[in-house]
Parts: C-alpha cells; sequence; structure tokens
C-alpha cells in the first residue's frame, strides 16, 4: 500500500543565463494525524521491521475492542516467508532451517489502539517463518472487551498464546500446547474451552483430550487446521490470579 503524499511545488521565476531555473518539488509526508488506520499501521509495520518496497509479505489487520475506551482497536500479524526463504538461502542453511521448520523471528505482532490512533513497536514471535500467526478473540478476563489468542507453529507443533491489552500494549497472560508429536510419535491433540472463573471474575482455561474431527495430514509440519471436539473429563484447569495477572493452576494438578 502506496503512502500518500502532499505535493508542493516551489516555481521560481528568475532567470539565469537567459534561461528558467529548474522547478523544484519538495514532498512532505502526511502527519499520523491524516493517515488512515490502514495507511498508519502499512508506515509504521515497514519502518519497523525495514521492509524493503520489493519484499512480499503479509500483514493482516483483526479489528476488535480490545479494552475498556469503546474505541475499536486492532490486531496486526505480520508473516514474512519471502524474507525467511531468502535469509536461508543467504546463509546457505537452507537444509538446516528445513530441519528445525524455519524458526526465528519472521512472524510479529502489532497493536493499533483506536482511541489515540497510535500502532505499538514490533513484538516478534518466534515461530515457524513459512506460516502465518492465526488470530482469533475471545472474552476471558471481562465481558466488556475482547483478549485474543495467537496460534503459532513450531516444527509439528501448535501453540496457542493467550494475550490482554495492559497499558496500550499486549500482554501474555498464558501459553498452552494444542497439537504435537511424542517420543513415540505419536500425534497428541488438546481441546481448549472457558469456563466460569473459579477464582475471579474472568473465566478459567480448561484443556481437554480431543477428538480429531477432520483429516490429519501426513505433513505435520505443513499449514493446517484440524477441527476438535473435548473427550472425557477435563485434564487441566487453570484460574486467573489478578494480583499477579497471570493464569496458574492447583497444585495437585501438577504432573
Amino acid at each position: 500500500m502506496k503512502l500518500k503524499y502532499l505535493y508542493f511545488f516551489l516555481f521560481i521565476g528568475l532567470m539565469s543565463c537567459g534561461e528558467d531555473e529548474p522547478t523544484v518539488e519538495v514532498e512532505t509526508p502526511e502527519s499520523n494525524e491524516q493517515l488512515s488506520m490502514e495507511n498508519l499501521i502499512d508506515r509504521k509495520v515497514k519502518a519497523e521491521l525495514s521492509i524493503p518496497a520489493t519484499e512480499n509479505h503479509t500483514q493482516s489487520i483483526y479489528k476488535a475492542q480490545l479494552n475498556d475506551d469503546e474505541f475499536e482497536d486492532a490486531i496486526i500479524v505480520v508473516n514474512r516467508k519471502e524474507h525467511t526463504l531468502q535469509t536461508a538461502i543467504d546463509k546457505n542453511n537452507v537444509a538446516y532451517q528445513e530441519e528445525v521448520g524455519y524458526f526465528g523471528n519472521y512472524n510479529f505482532l502489532f497493536y493499533y489502539d483506536g482511541m489515540t490512533h497510535t500502532v505499538t513497536r514490533k513484538i516478534a514471535v518466534p515461530s515457524n517463518g513459512l506460516i502465518p500467526l492465526k488470530v482469533d478473540f475471545a472474552n476471558i478476563l471481562t465481558e466488556g472487551y475482547k483478549d485474543f489468542t495467537l496460534d503459532i507453529r513450531i516444527r509439528e507443533a501448535r501453540y496457542r498464546n493467550f494475550y490482554t491489552v495492559r497499558n496500550g500494549v499486549p500482554a501474555l497472560i498464558f501459553q498452552c500446547e494444542i497439537h504435537n508429536v511424542d517420543d513415540a510419535n505419536n500425534f497428541n491433540v488438546n481441546h481448549v474451552k472457558y469456563d466460569v472463573g473459579s477464582h475471579s471474575l474472568s473465566k478459567d482455561i480448561v484443556i481437554y483430550e480431543a477428538n480429531v474431527k477432520s483429516n490429519i495430514p501426513k505433513d505435520l509440519s505443513s499449514d493446517f487446521e484440524i477441527e476438535t471436539e473435548p473427550k472425557g473429563d477435563e485434564k487441566l484447569r487453570f484460574f486467573y490470579y489478578p494480583a499477579q495477572k497471570k493464569y496458574f493452576i492447583k497444585k495437585d494438578q501438577i504432573q
């Protein structure tokens, strides 16, 4: 997305040696207040990550009310797949990167605040650079506004990071494993649900073993989605502890 510019043309009518002086063109970039949300995000992302104009990348904007000021905010996730592949080629370590699942700082998170019309600095999310982050919203800490989750891929595994926006910045409050392969090469899957809070008004995060309702691909390192449903009784229950602003588990559930 190209930035818009205001163009001012300064015409100088002085004559020198019988010829006109050349026209001088001055470019003045628009201030942040003049930019739309999309253009502001585009400018911030490219500046923070030093993305050249020739690089293909994806930046996805997900809108929701993420704090209590009644303005619509946004989560922005950026994936630099092309840069990931090119970096491996330039460093002559393609085979190694394939082995480790192209793990590195190639996925990024930004937060747009609707009230202040500002974008946070980049937040690197170490993960597979070939697979974009998956975003979802939910009322977890409060019914007044949304929190959000990021699904990240590391080799065959998928993890889910849980965030709330605190003081204008996304704050990580919990992480759990969604699926992975164990030492016996078994594909294990968890199902995550929210329940009424057991220690506060914020919801508990409950982990179940999962029945998989969709096909599992042969290439577990690929970008895929699976549909699950809970199987049996809850396996783990995590509760929010406001004093520490994070999720904890009861001692008798620690394995």
